[in-house]
Protein backbone atom coordinates (compact mmCIF):
# COMPACT_ATOMS: atom_id res chain seq x y z
CA UNK A 1 0.00 0.00 0.00
CA UNK A 2 1.19 3.42 -1.24
CA UNK A 3 0.29 6.50 0.93
CA UNK A 4 0.21 10.27 1.19
CA UNK A 5 -0.72 12.51 4.37
CA UNK A 6 -2.04 8.86 5.83
CA UNK A 7 -4.57 8.60 2.77
CA UNK A 8 -4.17 5.47 0.66
CA UNK A 9 -2.82 6.77 -2.85
CA UNK A 10 -1.96 3.42 -4.53
CA UNK A 11 -1.17 -0.51 -4.35
CA UNK A 12 2.36 -1.72 -4.65
CA UNK A 13 2.24 -4.83 -6.74
CA UNK A 14 5.24 -7.42 -7.08
CA UNK A 15 7.85 -5.89 -9.02
CA UNK A 16 7.52 -2.34 -7.52
CA UNK A 17 5.27 -1.39 -9.73
CA UNK A 18 2.20 0.99 -7.90
CA UNK A 19 -0.99 1.27 -8.88
CA UNK A 20 -2.63 4.47 -8.24
CA UNK A 21 -6.03 4.00 -5.92
CA UNK A 22 -8.31 5.75 -3.96
CA UNK A 23 -10.55 3.09 -2.16
CA UNK A 24 -9.09 -0.89 -1.64
CA UNK A 25 -11.56 -2.97 -0.76
CA UNK A 26 -10.89 -6.47 0.78
CA UNK A 27 -12.93 -9.90 1.07
CA UNK A 28 -12.02 -11.43 5.06
CA UNK A 29 -11.44 -15.09 4.95
CA UNK A 30 -12.99 -16.55 8.02
CA UNK A 31 -11.47 -19.06 10.12
CA UNK A 32 -13.02 -20.96 12.88
CA UNK A 33 -11.38 -21.63 15.68
CA UNK A 34 -12.63 -24.90 17.19
CA UNK A 35 -9.04 -26.09 17.43
CA UNK A 36 -10.66 -27.82 20.65
CA UNK A 37 -12.70 -30.34 18.37
CA UNK A 38 -9.58 -31.82 16.81
CA UNK A 39 -8.73 -34.31 19.05
CA UNK A 40 -12.28 -35.67 18.69
CA UNK A 41 -12.05 -35.88 15.23
CA UNK A 42 -13.80 -32.59 14.30
CA UNK A 43 -11.91 -30.55 12.07
CA UNK A 44 -12.95 -27.68 9.50
CA UNK A 45 -13.31 -27.39 6.10
CA UNK A 46 -13.62 -24.79 3.19
CA UNK A 47 -17.24 -23.63 3.63
CA UNK A 48 -18.93 -23.77 -0.36
CA UNK A 49 -19.69 -20.16 -0.36
CA UNK A 50 -15.68 -19.38 -0.04
CA UNK A 51 -15.85 -17.43 2.75
CA UNK A 52 -13.73 -19.42 5.27
CA UNK A 53 -13.29 -22.13 6.91
CA UNK A 54 -16.45 -24.30 8.83
CA UNK A 55 -17.28 -27.31 10.74
CA UNK A 56 -19.62 -29.47 8.95
CA UNK A 57 -22.73 -30.30 10.25
CA UNK A 58 -26.84 -31.12 9.71
CA UNK A 59 -29.52 -29.06 9.85
CA UNK A 60 -29.86 -30.09 13.26
CA UNK A 61 -26.29 -29.98 14.43
CA UNK A 62 -25.01 -32.57 14.24
CA UNK A 63 -21.54 -33.40 13.03
CA UNK A 64 -20.32 -36.62 11.65
CA UNK A 65 -18.86 -37.54 15.20
CA UNK A 66 -21.14 -39.14 17.11
CA UNK A 67 -22.00 -37.05 20.02
CA UNK A 68 -20.30 -33.51 19.14
CA UNK A 69 -23.11 -30.73 18.06
CA UNK A 70 -22.11 -27.72 16.79
CA UNK A 71 -23.91 -24.04 15.74
CA UNK A 72 -23.27 -20.52 15.60
CA UNK A 73 -20.50 -19.14 13.73
CA UNK A 74 -18.20 -22.35 13.38
CA UNK A 75 -20.84 -23.92 10.85
CA UNK A 76 -22.15 -20.46 9.45
CA UNK A 77 -19.14 -18.07 9.62
CA UNK A 78 -21.18 -15.20 8.15
CA UNK A 79 -24.12 -15.67 10.16
CA UNK A 80 -24.87 -12.19 12.00
CA UNK A 81 -25.49 -12.64 16.55
CA UNK A 82 -29.05 -13.36 16.09
CA UNK A 83 -28.83 -15.83 13.76
CA UNK A 84 -26.01 -17.39 15.33
CA UNK A 85 -27.85 -17.49 19.19
CA UNK A 86 -30.81 -18.41 17.52
CA UNK A 87 -29.19 -21.78 16.00
CA UNK A 88 -27.59 -22.20 19.54
CA UNK A 89 -31.04 -22.12 21.00
CA UNK A 90 -32.36 -24.55 18.12
CA UNK A 91 -29.16 -27.16 18.53
CA UNK A 92 -29.72 -27.06 21.96
CA UNK A 93 -33.38 -28.23 21.93
CA UNK A 94 -32.53 -31.15 19.23
CA UNK A 95 -29.51 -32.23 21.73
CA UNK A 96 -32.13 -32.25 24.85
CA UNK A 97 -34.31 -34.24 22.84
CA UNK A 98 -31.93 -37.02 21.85
CA UNK A 99 -30.82 -37.24 25.88
CA UNK A 100 -34.40 -37.56 26.75
CA UNK A 101 -34.65 -40.01 23.75
CA UNK A 102 -31.63 -42.06 25.38
CA UNK A 103 -32.80 -41.63 28.55
CA UNK A 104 -36.12 -43.00 27.44
CA UNK A 105 -34.89 -46.46 25.78
CA UNK A 106 -32.77 -46.72 28.84
CA UNK A 107 -35.76 -47.07 30.84
CA UNK A 108 -37.66 -48.97 28.49
CA UNK A 109 -34.80 -51.53 28.30
CA UNK A 110 -34.43 -51.68 32.24
CA UNK A 111 -38.10 -52.39 32.31
CA UNK A 112 -38.31 -55.00 29.52
CA UNK A 113 -34.91 -56.71 30.88
CA UNK A 114 -37.08 -56.92 34.80
CA UNK A 115 -40.72 -57.89 33.48
CA UNK A 116 -40.60 -61.49 32.35
CA UNK A 117 -42.41 -62.86 29.25
CA UNK A 118 -44.16 -61.38 26.17
CA UNK A 119 -47.50 -60.55 27.82
CA UNK A 120 -46.08 -57.89 29.28
CA UNK A 121 -44.80 -55.94 26.23
CA UNK A 122 -46.86 -52.73 25.83
CA UNK A 123 -48.76 -53.18 23.22
CA UNK A 124 -50.05 -56.51 23.45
Amino acid sequence: METIDDRLAGVRLRGDRTIAREALVVAPRMVVRAEFLAPLGVRPTEHPAGVGQHIPADATGRTDVPGVWVAGNVTDPAAQVGAAAAAGAAVAARINADLVAEETRQAVDVWRARVPGPSHTPGR
